[in-house]
């Protein structure tokens, strides 16, 4: 009975001993007591005899393994956040940059029991190294942290890192930094801070300035656009004009020519309608000459007819007789003995 309870209690213990858990992402070095044997252990159960082998704890990995026996496994992502790095400038401005590095474990095996000391110290004195080096190319006013962070990461840097980093068996992701990460000297900050101010308050001006050409430059051509405009205005008000004073001379123009045909055509008539009086008195005065009536008395009756005639055109309102004597006429005598001498033809002709 008592053999049925010692046996499973001494193979627990015994499983609880010989037994041995490595844990995920870790591997496990043992060393034999006895004849210096190394194993490596991956994750998983494995069965040894600590009595025989001593776990090597984590060797060279120390600092970069989640516990104080395991090693970190093949692949296993890791951190590696150093101290601030001591950095120069390539103009001379001294300062520090603090940054952390993502990475993956390489293949290793149990030759790694022979490397001379702690992995990440020798690569936390490495990303210094290439640090400073990458930094050391760069102006101070180019070492701001979206410019120093692309450099850091870019393929050509990273891959110098691992080349220098694969005989820690690291290999390097990315490289990160924070944004208070960069820390240049007080004195050139204050500087370049005053320039930066100095240059805002200038960009400013800049601005004000192109504004205000800008607006300048409108309104030019603004006032432009207008005079344009109003030239333009002024030549169709010009052409207008011009077309209505020719208009206008052109139908004075025939105003007057026809002013001067209807003149000529009334002279014309006139004429015409004097020569049928005239033809008609000569017919008139021939008849009654005909008829034995003597001259002075035809040439009364003319004048009789003419001033009844003058007295029908004139539009005076009020008509005086004269005597002829006052205008020096003297009657009918001249006429009458003018008349008598020249004969019919000739009183004929007169009255032409």
């Amino acid at each position: 009975m008592f053999l049925y309870i010692i046996l499973p209690v001494t193979l627990v213990i015994a499983l609880y001993i010989f037994m041995k858990a490595v844990p995920p992402a870790s591997a496990r070095i043992i060393v034999n007591r006895f004849d210096g044997r190394i194993k490596v252990l991956a994750t998983g159960m494995h069965f040894y005899v600590p009595f025989f082998w001593a776990a090597y704890g984590t060797g060279p990995f120390t600092g970069l393994s989640s516990n104080k026996v395991d090693s970190p496994a093949h692949g296993t992502k890791i951190q590696i956040d150093p101290p601030k790095a001591c950095i120069h400038t390539a103009d001379g401005i001294s300062g520090t940059v603090d940054v952390t590095v993502y990475a993956s474990i390489l293949p290793w095996d149990k030759r790694v029991v022979s490397a001379k000391g702690h992995f990440k110290v020798l690569a936390t004195q490495v990303i210094h190294r290439w640090l400073s080096s990458i930094v050391g190319q760069l102006q101070a006013d180019e070492v701001v942290f979206h410019n120093l962070s692309t450099h850091l990461n870019t393929k050509k840097n990273i891959g110098e890192l691992n080349a220098d980093l694969s005989i820690f068996c690291l290999e390097v992701n990315a490289v990160y930094m924070d944004t208070s990460g960069i820390q240049l000297s007080s004195i050139y900050t204050q500087q370049r801070n005053n320039i930066n101010a100095r240059m805002q308050l200038l960009a400013e001006e800049k601005r004000k300035v192109e504004s205000e050409i800008k607006l300048q430059e409108l309104r030019y051509n603004r006032d432009k656009r207008a005079a344009e405009l109003k030239f333009l205005r002024g030549q169709e008000e010009v052409r207008r004009l011009n077309s209505l004073a020719k208009q206008k001379a052109i139908g004075d123009a025939e105003a007057a020519l026809i002013a001067v045909k209807s003149g000529l055509a009334q002279a014309q008539i006139k004429k015409e309608m004097r020569v049928v009086e005239d033809q008609a008195m000569i017919e008139q005065v021939a008849k009654l000459m005909e008829k034995g009536i003597d001259s002075h008395d035809i040439a009364n009756l003319l004048v009789v007819r003419e001033s009844a005639k003058a007295l029908a055109l004139s539009k005076a309102d009020k008509i005086v007789a004269v005597p002829p004597s006052m205008c020096g006429l003297f009657g009918l005598d001249l006429v009458r003995s003018g008349l008598g001498q020249i004969g019919t033809k000739s009183v004929s002709e007169g009255l032409k």
